[in-house]
């Protein structure tokens, strides 16, 4: 490796890169990867040293994966850094970090438990099974803190207080109800499985 800190450097001025180009702020980003605005900022700036639990998050919330952020060597660029050894080792580190669970993967998770076919989650109709299964990936998704009720009511086309509403019907019903307790604890169980799930918010 040639100079740590130009590692620093071309890493922070791609994760901007990739930032700009999602038409995210450095504050979002930094939120969402829970790392302080400030200590974001000096990475992209190359102040800071590559910290790879940070830049793992970092990578998880623009959706990019490691190569797109670190230097490689090309054949007619001999002054490019080259650490294949270290690239290798970024590489396996970042893929055996858990992928960043999204409303698609509880709407899955929540259709199989429910034995509702995927396409049909996002229709209209007043079906009673669909109805209990949409009312069960809401109290799932407010255990999710980069979730949020109102990105599920945007995807189901509906509005925040009919979700909050059969929210709280549901999970009214679920505490007389083992069957469907039942299966709100399953979904959860099959997320937990895949994801590592923090339910602080969770109410």
């Amino acid at each position: 490796m040639r100079s740590k800190g130009r590692i620093n450097n071309f890493v922070g001025h791609r994760l901007r890169e990739i930032r700009v180009a999602k038409k995210m702020t450095s504050q979002e980003v930094a939120r969402r990867a829970g790392i302080a605005p400030g200590s974001y900022s000096c990475l992209e700036n190359g102040w800071y040293k590559i910290n790879l639990d940070n830049l793992f998050r970092i990578l998880q919330v623009l959706k990019a994966d490691v190569t797109d952020v670190w230097p490689r060597a090309e054949a007619d660029q001999s002054n490019v850094i080259d650490d294949s050894y270290l690239q290798d080792v970024v590489r396996d580190a970042m893929a055996s970090q858990p992928r960043e669970i999204t409303l698609d993967d509880v709407y899955e998770a929540v259709c199989q438990v429910f034995e509702i076919p995927k396409d049909q989650f996002q229709s209209q109709s007043r079906w009673s099974r669909l109805t209990e299964a949409r009312g069960a990936a809401a109290i799932l998704v407010k255990g999710v803190p980069h979730l949020s009720l109102t990105a599920l009511c945007r995807s189901l086309g509906c509005s925040i207080s009919s979700m909050s509403h059969l929210t709280r019907r549901v999970q009214e019903r679920a505490q007389d109800d083992q069957v469907l307790a039942a299966k709100i604890e399953k979904a959860r169980q099959i997320l937990r499985n895949e994801f590592a799930i923090d339910e602080r918010k969770a109410s």
